[in-house]
């Protein structure tokens, strides 16, 4: 399914906040080792942070999902 623009309100994702960088690799792992529908990573995000580290994919509904390891951005 192709990434889509909506001109509606609502949740555009979830994302879920990783202790280290291995947890998003080990997710990314998963995901592969699954064939999930991985839409990219893990990769650095360096645009949103210098040691943003992501992984991005959508769940069976379609929903898409983050995980990500943000040491330098306070929640």
């Amino acid at each position: 399914m192709p990434l889509a623009f909506h001109d509606s309100l609502g949740v555009r994702h979830i994302c879920f906040h990783a202790v280290s960088r291995a947890v998003v690799d080990q997710v990314g792992e998963w995901l592969k080792n699954r064939k999930g529908d991985l839409l990219r990573g893990p990769q650095e995000m360096p645009l949103y942070s210098v040691s943003y580290y992501t992984v991005d994919f959508r769940d069976p509904n379609g929903f898409v999902l983050e995980v990500a390891h943000t040491p330098d951005i306070k929640l």
